[in-house]
């Protein structure tokens, strides 16, 4: 069909109108225009309310999260707390052995390796042995060592989440490790090539 206003320009070709009549014309031209892109108006005017809400959407979820995110502060006191327990619990050891090799065999089930941390070198502290548990919901080892005085220490070794566990220090980087308290325990935290690390002793 041929569009109004072209229809109208047809019409009047060769012929003139009163003044009033072809105001008339024009006008209903332009209605014509209007219903037209009236749909297209309504597309875009749907579209741009969906993404609207989107964003509205999303940000909301943000500041309702926001106030009830933990701190790293707060996370790193739980994981303390959490390693405090496990330490005062001191269940049955399930590996009993001095020697790496066979303690990190035991462990193989793990998706991760066990490692010798750069900070027991040179101390007194002789692993006795080890079990399995769990640091934030995650199946971590538990080592067990032993110093001369029979003081305890407990070792506890799992993969290293940036986002869950919150900016650790990285000794390797000669960050000193994260002290905190729990259960009148002295915890200390780091990390160490792509393992989170936490001892507990008095």
């Amino acid at each position: 069909r041929e569009p109004m206003n072209r229809a109208v320009a047809r019409l009047l070709e060769g012929k003139t109108l009163p003044a009033r009549r072809f105001a008339a014309l024009n006008e209903l031209a332009r209605r014509s225009r209007e219903v037209s892109d009236a749909p297209r108006r309504v597309y875009g005017g749907l579209a741009a309310a969906a993404a609207a809400l989107a964003v509205a959407g999303v940000t909301l979820m943000v500041l309702q999260y926001a106030p009830f995110a933990p701190s790293a502060a707060q996370v790193h006191q739980r994981i303390a707390d959490e390693a405090a327990t496990n330490h005062i619990k001191l269940k049955s050891l399930e590996v009993s052995s001095g020697d790496m090799a066979a303690v990190r065999r035991f462990f193989e089930p793990l998706n991760f390796r066990l490692i010798e941390s750069s900070l027991f070198e040179n101390t007194p502290w002789r692993m006795v042995g080890g079990r399995l548990c769990t640091i934030q919901g995650e199946a971590a080892a538990q080592l067990r060592m032993h110093d001369d005085r029979g003081d305890v220490q407990t070792v506890y070794q799992v993969p290293y989440d940036p986002v869950a566990h919150r900016d650790m220090p990285d000794i390797l980087r000669g960050e000193r490790p994260v002290v905190l308290y729990s259960h009148g325990l002295r915890v200390r935290l780091w990390r160490e090539r792509g393992l989170l690390f936490a001892t507990v002793s008095r």
